[in-house]
């Protein structure tokens, strides 16, 4: 998690590095360089009064990683290479991905504003044991 917050700060730290990530996701989508679409989405903080913007964040990461794999390559981003994860740490990534996304559907499913979800709290809570 501290080499995907790294990866955001580092990406969001000037305007350059956000344009440079932009120009690279354009052209390969234009080349066909990924095997799916990567959309134009900004890399989001993590925010600690809001628990989700933790799997926001990383779900960012792994979706924007082909670019960002290629921008770190470039020899201007060179000082920067140590942020490429291992298979490893990108595997732990997804399985973290994994786990936060059942507390998040939790969540969302209790926080309707104008249905009463009193009811699915028991239910939702034994989906999460």
């Amino acid at each position: 998690i501290g080499k995907a917050r790294a990866i955001v700060a580092a990406m969001r730290a000037s305007g350059q590095h956000h344009e440079d990530l932009r120009e690279v996701i354009d052209q390969g989508n234009k080349d066909g360089c990924w095997a799916e679409v990567i959309p134009l989405v900004q890399l989001l903080w993590n925010v600690e009064t809001r628990w989700s913007s933790l799997l926001a964040m990383i779900k960012h990461v792994i979706e924007l990683y082909p670019a960002i794999m290629v921008l770190l390559d470039k020899t201007k981003y060179l000082s920067l290479g140590w942020l490429q994860f291992t298979a490893e740490e990108y595997q732990v990534l997804n399985d973290i991905v994994t786990v936060l996304e059942q507390p998040h559907f939790v969540q969302k499913l209790l926080s309707a504003e104008k249905t009463p979800t009193l009811s699915l709290a028991l239910p939702a809570f034994e989906l999460l044991l």
